[in-house]
């Protein structure tokens, strides 16, 4: 495996076979260099039987229980190949258009050492553009949301999700902040995103939205804020 090569860990979880079905056969079509682990939480007897079709081309690991997004993408993160560079995490609801996706990325982090994850947004906000590297992206302020690419250089730094948060949310939000603690910048692409990546999360039910809005402001923005107030005071990064 070339050292340059990306692992793509996908996390699903539940009733997902209507994302899964879109989003593998695209992730699979990157011409970059990668492998991909899919983690699998609480996964439905569809979602099962498909998946353990895509095993193969995909390692797949299924947990039985919802153990949220941080530590299944951090089980994934550990089966990257020790002699890849690159780790990307991605939902699976975040449908990538186009082959070059991955390649862009890499570009990014490689070429300019001062951006410590890159992603593509699916944001309706475009951010202040800047150039480094003769790369150009768009700085954002605060964390990346959806698909990201990690270096080693920034696992260094601040390791891996941290898994002290709730099942759901604020995994992205902490990690942008250590990331910027670090003195690294979260960067998107610069350019037509629409043309990248597809959020398909538009098409979840109220029910299901109302439930992850409940968990964020609930307990994982409390619990996020109360890890920063560690950090600051001299937790380590990478911890």
């Amino acid at each position: 495996m070339d050292k340059r090569a990306a692992h793509i860990v996908l996390v699903t979880h539940g009733e997902r076979l209507h994302y899964l079905e879109q989003t593998i056969p695209a992730l699979l079509r990157t011409e970059y260099p990668h492998t991909i682990t899919v983690i699998a939480n609480e996964p439905g007897d569809a979602e099962t039987e498909y998946l353990l079709t895509c095993q193969g081309l995909a390692e797949v690991t299924f947990n039985f229980v919802n153990v949220g997004f941080a530590k299944a993408a951090n089980q994934g993160w550990q089966r990257r190949p020790a002699d890849t560079e690159y780790v990307v995490t991605t939902a699976d609801d975040l449908l990538p258009l186009n082959p070059d996706w991955l390649g862009l990325l890499v570009e990014m982090v490689e070429r300019c050492h001062k951006i410590g994850i890159a992603g593509h947004s699916v944001e309706p906000t475009i951010w202040p553009t800047h150039i480094c590297g003769g790369v150009q992206f768009q700085k954002q302020p605060s964390n990346l949301g959806g698909v990201t690419l990690i270096p080693k250089r920034t696992e260094l730094l601040c390791g891996r999700y941290n898994e002290e948060l709730p099942v759901y949310g604020e995994e992205d939000a902490l990690y942008g902040w250590k990331v910027r603690q670090a003195g690294l910048i979260c960067a998107y692409w610069h350019g037509d995103h629409t043309r990248r990546f597809r959020h398909l999360g538009a098409t979840d039910s109220a029910q299901y939205s109302q439930w992850k809005n409940d968990q964020r402001y609930q307990w994982a923005i409390p619990a996020r804020d109360a890890l920063i107030k560690e950090y600051e005071a001299g937790r380590p990064l990478n911890s």
